[in-house]
């Protein structure tokens, strides 16, 4: 095998291990061979000639003319330069990126295994990698040991009947619950990657979107009008979940807006409305928002009166409904996730077991009985985030949970449904 020497992708800074780096796929050595630098120039810059191979949020994936494998992830969103695109030709010294200085930049060469010693040069710093045994970490991640998008099977115990429709995570809630700036702060803590998992819409303009909201959102000097305003549409994104960047599940995530289900105001004969049941049925979970400043002051009675008012009567009603039609079809619903949100607005007023006393007693009849998994959890995007007329700092809690939780069982779905499929055969 023949030893390869690499400029580093950064200009200036100083190399450290990537098992420095915190939990990531880059530890255990599944992205291969590679350092780290904490760069102070705020640029990336390409090391060789060559295509580039995959564009994501924050990260990129080039080859060299020889062949050579070059991954990038920056620790934050960065800022390509417009020409960059997946199937470009590149060149070398090509500005690639700008970013924030003081970032993290990790980079590995994915196929690693094709070579010798792999030496990276950084201002007269040399950084030289041998390679590993061949028992490494990485074998026991290789993309036939990795779970593959397969239908779900929850929906019908008959599983002959089973489709692969059945990636969509639905979300429900009041008007002002935060829905929405849920979903923002999700998609910018999944897209910087929890766990080796990664979240990335499908659709550039989508991924833009959902950016600049977030940096809207981010932004202190804005106040009130950092939050956006509450929609009246129904609301559909598409969604690649990755490990290790490698598509693993698309999904679709479906946001019913405050009032949806509100018997005062829909219209059972609609077809959005009719649309629901089916969304339902088609998700790996269900996440319904009650907003935490329900759950302020001292009375008990009182907070579960207005959770019961304000979301539970409408959106409860309607699941019962629907998980007694199920149940006569030997079918049930899919998870449930009982997200509080805003819970820094609550949670000196409300411990965890009241927590759950009230959304048992809000939302009773989806508790009873073992068919259906149902769980509280609670979110915030900071707990100084209202200070001083809204200008405090985000500082996400437990986002990044709900989401792993539904991702847990469309994974699980997908092992039943594989186990199904070799019983079959044989």
């Amino acid at each position: 095998m023949r030893d390869i020497i690499l400029n580093s992708p950064v200009e200036k800074g100083q190399f450290f291990s990537l098992k420095d780096c915190g939990e990531t796929p880059f530890v255990n050595g599944s992205m291969g061979r590679g350092a780290a630098v904490k760069n102070t120039s705020g640029r990336i810059i390409l090391p060789f000639h060559g295509r580039v191979l995959k564009v994501f949020r924050n990260a990129i994936s080039i080859v060299s003319d020889n062949g050579i494998n070059l991954f990038i992830q920056i620790g934050d969103k960065s800022f390509y330069e417009e020409s960059v695109r997946e199937n470009q030709m590149i060149n070398a010294y090509q500005i690639l990126a700008y970013f924030n200085v003081s970032k993290i930049v990790m980079f590995t060469v994915k196929n690693d295994a094709d070579f010798g010693d792999i030496t990276f040069q950084l201002g007269g710093q040399n950084y030289t990698l041998q390679p590993q045994n061949v028992s490494n970490t990485r074998a026991n991640n290789s993309k036939e040991d990795k779970p593959q998008s397969v239908s779900n099977t929850r929906k019908n115990n008959s599983k002959e009947n089973d489709n692969m429709a059945g990636r969509k995570f639905t979300i429900l809630g009041e008007t002002g619950s935060g829905k929405t700036c849920y979903l923002l702060g999700m998609y910018y803590e999944m897209g910087m990657s929890v766990a080796g998992y990664t979240v990335v819409a499908t659709e550039p303009d989508a991924d833009k979107n959902l950016t600049l909201r977030y940096d809207r959102l981010k932004d202190k000097s804005r106040g009130k009008s950092r939050f956006p305003d509450p929609s009246d549409q129904v609301q559909k994104f598409d969604f690649n979940l990755q490990y290790n960047y490698e598509t693993i599940h698309p999904f679709q995530w479906v946001d019913y807006h405050g009032g949806f289900l509100d018997k005062r105001n829909r219209d059972i004969t609609s077809e959005q409305y009719n649309d629901v049941a089916k969304s339902i049925m088609e998700s790996e979970m269900i996440f319904i928002c009650i907003d935490g400043a329900n759950l302020t002051g001292s009375s008990t009675h009182k907070k579960i009166r207005k959770v019961k008012e304000r979301c539970a009567q409408h959106v409860k009603d309607y699941l019962i409904e629907l998980k007694d039609k199920l149940k006569k079809e030997n079918k049930s619903l899919p998870p449930i996730g009982m997200l509080v949100t805003k819970y820094d607005m609550c949670a000196d007023d409300t411990d965890a077991d009241e927590v759950r006393e009230i959304v048992e007693e809000a939302f009773e009849g989806l508790f009873s009985g073992n068919d259906t998994f149902v769980a509280i959890i609670p979110v915030s995007l900071g707990d100084t985030l209202e200070d001083d007329d809204c200008q405090g700092e985000l500082d996400p809690l437990n986002v990044p949970l709900p989401i792993l939780m539904g991702i847990n069982f469309a994974l699980i779905d997908q092992l039943k449904y594989g186990k199904w499929l070799i019983e079959k055969q044989h």
